[in-house]
């Protein structure tokens, strides 16, 4: 088996993954700071209030079960939107779709 490597024509770019990377394991070591089903548990004190979730298709960060179990457990006043992208927001179809929801979140 050959060995791959990441090859950066921009020192930025490389400095932004190092980022993102050294933040992903900060919060990853860190159970992301929220005890298991926290959310769920307290989704009661929320769930009056209208809400957009949009969710990477491709997440392998949070399955996509999270997201339909947040829904069924918010209601109707949740709307789910797929997007054909992983988790992080800097992906174009993420951004594009997160764009798109402030936008009309301001309208």
């Amino acid at each position: 088996m050959g060995s791959t490597s990441l090859e950066y024509s921009d020192s930025d770019a490389k400095k932004q993954l190092i980022s993102q990377v050294q933040l992903f394991l900060h919060y990853s070591l860190n159970a992301c700071f929220v005890p298991e089903g926290y959310i769920l548990d307290k989704v009661s004190l929320i769930e009056h209030i209208p809400c957009r979730l949009a969710h990477g298709r491709f997440d392998l960060n949070t399955a996509p079960f999270s997201a339909f179990d947040l829904k069924k457990a918010y209601g109707d006043l949740l709307k789910l939107d797929w997007v054909n992208s992983g988790h992080l927001r800097s992906d174009p179809p993420m951004q594009a779709k997160l764009q798109e929801l402030a936008i009309n979140f301001l309208a």
